[in-house]
């Protein structure tokens, strides 16, 4: 997997070692949630040991944090919180955990009934008499109050009235449900431009100050070479369009006695010479006929103009096409008279 910064670059590349699709992680939970509206806002971004010297983590934690819109905190509401993606980072295997969780809050304290009223998730209640008989109903704990109760640290006051069903100024429960998808990643390879460029990390090789150097000195090399070669086919180019433009046969537009333009000139074609035509006919009839042509047919193929009476008079196996009879089509009566018999 590749995180690339674009147009500069750098590129950072991961082994994926293990993956978990989204499929799969909902599969394996009892009551999977159906995302709609919680991709529309940014990702809350929680980073765990990157606070490392290392050149390659501080790279890693800039890319990460660029991958999703920053978040003003001063000017967040919190029902725009409604994500959350947890990278933490293994110092020993140097590995990294990608989680996906989606932020859910909850009233604390009371009954499963109220949390209902409160989340306007409220059923039918036609066969209750009042209300105080929804509420009672489910006056005892749930398996959810329990975990409210022993998790005391996931428990707070909102600082902000919220729209998802918490009471304000009141203990509410944050829950993360995890919405996937789940990977093992490992840094390889970090180069310095867009999936090219120098190599400034590496896993698995290590190279010396000197070969470093020598590296780079060649790319330079090569980059220069590159360069001259881009301007050679340049230059070539243009010095063919200069070329092509010379040999353009050109001829001055005769001025008209009205305007005096004299500079304008124009493409022409060269018209064919007579004795040229003349050659082409003869030519055209020995293919066609066969034989020579005597004194006489050379003289009828020089008075003719046109290629059909040629065609008409030498040519034995040539044969006038008729016209189509085209009366049925264009709507007229058929003028050939039909003959009944009694």
């Amino acid at each position: 997997m590749r995180i690339v910064k674009s147009p500069h670059g750098p590129t950072l590349t991961f082994r994926v070692h293990k993956y978990s699709l989204m499929s799969d992680v909902a599969r394996l939970q009892q009551r999977p949630h159906s995302p709609s509206f919680e991709f529309k806002t940014a990702p809350l971004l929680i980073l765990n040991n990157f606070n490392g010297e290392q050149r390659e983590l501080k790279l890693m934690t800039i890319a990460f944090q660029n991958l999703f819109p920053t978040i003003n905190v001063q000017k967040v509401h919190i029902d725009d919180c409604k994500r959350a993606v947890m990278l933490n980072y293994d110092k020993d295997t140097g590995r990294i955990d990608f989680r996906h969780y989606l932020v859910k809050v909850v009233p604390a304290g009371v009954n499963k009934s109220v949390k209902k009223v409160a989340q306007k998730r409220l059923e039918s209640m036609d066969s209750l008499a009042d209300i105080s008989e929804y509420v009672l109903r489910g006056a005892g704990a749930a398996d959810s109050d329990a975990e409210d109760m022993a998790a005391a640290e996931s428990q707070l006051e909102l600082p902000q009235k919220s729209k998802r069903g918490d009471i304000h100024q009141q203990q509410s429960a944050v829950r993360l449900q995890e919405l996937g998808p789940r990977m093992e990643l490992q840094l390889v390879k970090v180069e310095e431009a867009v999936c090219d460029g120098t190599v400034l990390y590496h896993a698995y090789v290590k190279k010396s100050f000197a070969e470093m150097e020598a590296l780079a000195k060649r790319k330079e090399e090569q980059r220069k070479l590159r360069e001259a070669r881009r301007k050679a086919q340049e230059a070539r180019v243009k010095a063919k369009q200069a070329i092509k433009g010379k040999n353009m046969k050109v001829k001055p537009k005769p001025a008209s006695a009205d305007s005096g333009d004299e500079g304008d000139v124009e493409d022409v074609e060269t018209a064919p010479e007579p004795e040229q035509l003349e050659d082409d006919d003869v030519e055209w009839y020995r293919q066609e006929v066969g034989e020579e042509p005597d004194a006489e047919e050379k003289a009828e193929l020089k008075s003719s103009s046109t290629m059909a009476p040629k065609r008409e008079k030498f040519n034995p196996l040539y044969k006038k096409r008729k016209k189509p009879d085209t009366s049925r089509f264009s709507g007229k009566p058929d003028q050939k008279k039909r003959k009944f018999k009694d």
